[in-house]
């Protein structure tokens, strides 16, 4: 079962699993199924879809089911891979969307029957955004940024490096080299405990090195 304390580690057999699969099935368990009353025997297909897509859109994706299946042509016959992940948008920053959402009383009903493990989903469902949601947390953040940046060196050019504290001389040099080494890795989130941040690229006096990285970094 995929949670958030295993997935990074699974993630590769499932990208695998995709790209190898001769076909794709998947399921999902939610929140609800039906928030729309008006549906009726005599709608058009196009009012059926519509209805039922807008229903859907009211509640939350819980589980998610991955089925790959596997064509060997030695043998004719199908071989398959299946994963299960729990899956809760929890917001990951402030500015990050914290979603509301309607539950139904006979879905969640049927998964308790199930022996659907609420407690893990809360504790330990993997986070997500969507496309649209990711591209907007990061010009929110890239926004504050640059506001804060122009905002604390008013007259100046906002990529003029700033001298740094005497008290945080002796300690920046291990904060770069950290962020350097998190830029290398896979990692996904880094902690530096209690740091003075500048608004401004900082150096010490006696080294102009930067960070360099493949793409921006977003800090919050």
């Amino acid at each position: 079962m995929g949670t958030s304390s295993n997935f990074k580690e699974k993630l590769p057999e499932i990208e695998a699993a995709i790209d190898s699969a001769s076909f794709l099935a998947f399921d999902g368990e939610f929140t609800g199924l039906n928030a729309y009353r008006g549906i009726s025997h005599f709608d058009m297909p196009s009012e059926r879809y519509d209805k039922l897509q807008e229903s859907a859109r009211q509640f939350l994706l819980v589980q998610f089911g991955l089925c790959t299946f596997h064509y060997d042509p030695a043998t004719d016959s199908f071989s398959h891979q299946a994963f299960n992940i729990y899956v809760w948008p929890r917001p990951c920053s402030r500015n990050a969307p914290d979603p509301r959402f309607l539950c139904q009383t006979s879905s969640i009903d049927f998964l308790t029957n199930q022996n659907f493990d609420f407690n893990k989903l809360f504790k330990h469902g993997v986070s997500y955004l969507r496309p649209a949601e990711l591209e907007k947390l990061k010009e929110t953040l890239k926004g504050r940024q640059d506001h804060r940046r122009l905002s604390m060196t008013p007259g100046t050019d906002q990529n003029q490096a700033i001298p740094i504290p005497p008290d945080q001389e002796l300690s920046w040099p291990e904060y770069t080299a950290k962020v350097e080494e998190f830029v290398k890795s896979d990692d996904q989130q880094l902690e530096l405990g209690e740091v003075q941040w500048f608004p401004e690229e900082a150096h010490l006096p006696d080294s102009q090195r930067k960070v360099q990285t493949p793409q921006p970094l977003f800090c919050d």
